[in-house]
């Protein structure tokens, strides 16, 4: 999202934790080649890695790493949010990570504070399990907007489909966006219902709108932006890259650099070690 907006005419500002290396070089580089501000706090940590997987229908899975990201201060993000800005997004790895909880409820209350609209996004339903809904809910509270996917929706409102989950989900939060992979988006805000289907006739990757507005992903971005479009553009917004195949993967460090890779079926995505595996095999890829 970070890249999009800054696409369209917006100033954008990244704001996160990377270590030392090759691949905090390229994720900058490639951030300001899209027009996007970047303030990274540098770690002793290895960067952040993502790998998206993409199997033969289309459908994706991640294997992270998050690496630098559970290193960044909340007096980082603060000092940031001393300079003007409109929205505040905050990434549910942030949220959902015991390491950087604080910093994500801290920057929210922040930017409520300053009378900014918010967002957060679920990011991934395992470690939503793992940390339980409850926690979520609790260190993204006074958020005004929340991004999940269908699955992320029912486990994080406990309701028993979708539109039971817009339903719950919309007591908390002033506008829910629910993504449904090759079926589009769907929204709710101010009690007004948008629903919109892919642009796409064929779906061949979902990993752009099955994370929204998340690949690219923010852990935060600070955008200065008027947020007036009506739900349903932004349900477009996220639908429109899904027929995009293998569109570059920028993904900012709250969900760390990103990589892709087809594979088969079987649901044999790996462990954290094949993921540092992967990215040093990357990293020679690219560097050598």
């Amino acid at each position: 999202m970070a890249e999009a907006l800054a696409r369209a005419g917006h100033h954008v500002k990244y704001v996160g934790a990377c270590g030392d290396d090759p691949a905090a070089q390229l994720f900058e580089v490639t951030l300001r080649r899209a027009g996007v501000d970047v303030s990274l706090e540098r770690v002793d940590e290895a960067t952040g890695v993502v790998v998206a997987v993409v199997d033969v229908t289309g459908q994706r899975a991640m294997m992270t790493d998050r690496g630098a990201n559970s290193k960044l201060r909340l007096e980082h993000v603060l000092d940031i949010l001393e300079g003007p800005f409109d929205h505040l997004h905050v990434s549910g790895y942030t949220l959902l990570d015991p390491l950087t909880a604080d910093v994500g409820r801290g920057a929210l209350a922040r930017a409520n504070e300053l009378g900014c609209s918010t967002s957060v996004d679920v990011c991934s339903v395992a470690p939503l399990i793992a940390t339980t809904p409850a926690v979520f809910m609790e260190v993204a509270r006074g958020a005004s907007m929340l991004f999940a996917n269908e699955e992320e929706a029912v486990a994080l409102s406990g309701g028993v489909d979708v539109d039971d989950a817009i339903d719950r989900l919309s007591r908390e939060f002033i506008e829910v966006i629910v993504t449904r992979g090759e079926h589009g988006a769907r929204a709710r805000r101010d009690g007004v219902d948008y629903d919109v289907t892919t642009l796409s006739d064929e779906v061949v990757d979902t990993t752009a709108p099955g994370t929204p507005p998340r690949v690219p992903i923010w852990q935060f971005a600070c955008a200065k932006v008027q947020w007036t479009k009506r739900s349903k553009l932004r349900c477009r917004c996220v639908t429109r890259r899904q027929g995009t195949r293998f569109a570059r993967p920028i993904a900012p460090i709250g969900f760390p650099s990103a990589a892709r890779a087809r594979v088969d079926t079987s649901g044999n995505y790996g462990n954290c070690d094949e993921v540092r595996e992967h990215r040093e095999d990357l990293r020679r890829d690219r560097y050598e």
